[in-house]
């Protein structure tokens, strides 16, 4: 079982909610990143300020790292990059600037899903988390990976669009899908069979309204982007 680092809590969480960030790692969003993906340093301001909001109504904040020690094998989604060096030390650190607080969960995860050999799942039942909040790196792989087994194993799911990012999808060496176009397919995706997509302002207000307070900086009612969501 992969590394799981908590703060005791002993009282389910008010809000229903944890955020996941996804793999804010000096790996993906760091000053040298070696996958680097676009808004690097949007996603991490805007992210520590969700979190923030999900903090101040009683949710829990999980910030995920995907990390290979030396001799842990890769599993195979990973093998496929033919990369040694992914997802090892040092570039699977938290990168400078990404702060977890007093009580935020770091997990260290073996795989593209943050569910997949974790102990997550049992902790967030425990705290009484029963809706999964997906931002971070990168959308259409580990992000998408959480999506699809949170969904599965019954969670809520909110994709905050403006609070994650890919990089292009590269097939043997020619770019197939531009780093816009892998984002947009990959909410497209998570929308039709995961659950929600929102903006964080969207997300900010509905957090707000559902705890009888005042919106957390967002003027506006929450809405599902792009419409209704399928659940196939």
């Amino acid at each position: 079982m992969a590394d799981l680092e908590v703060t005791r809590r002993d009282q389910p969480v008010r809000g229903r909610t944890a955020l996941l960030a996804v793999d804010l790692q000096e790996e993906f969003v760091g000053a040298a990143a070696r996958v680097p993906v676009p808004r690097a340093a949007a996603l991490v301001t805007g992210i520590a300020a969700l979190a923030r909001t999900v903090r101040r109504v009683g949710g829990v904040v999980v910030y995920t790292r995907f990390s290979l020690p030396d001799g842990v094998p890769a599993g195979r989604a990973t093998a496929r990059f033919a990369d040694p060096n992914l997802h090892r030390p040092p570039v699977d650190a938290l990168a400078a600037g990404v702060h977890p607080g007093p009580g935020d969960i770091v997990l260290r995860k073996p795989r593209q899903s943050a569910f997949a050999g974790t102990g997550l799942d049992l902790t967030l039942r425990r705290l009484g988390v029963d809706r999964v909040v997906v931002t971070g790196v990168t959308s259409h792989t580990c992000c998408l990976a959480t999506a699809i087994d949170a969904a599965a194993l019954d969670y809520e799911v909110v994709v905050v669009s403006d609070l994650t990012s890919a990089p292009a999808v590269v097939v043997e060496g020619v770019e197939v899908l531009s780093a816009p176009a892998a984002h947009t397919a990959a909410l497209a995706f998570m929308q039709h069979s995961c659950g929600s997509v929102y903006t964080a302002a969207e997300l900010t207000s509905l957090l707000a309204d559902e705890m009888g307070a005042e919106p957390f900086g967002s003027a506006t009612g929450p809405r599902r982007a792009g419409g209704s969501s399928a659940h196939g």
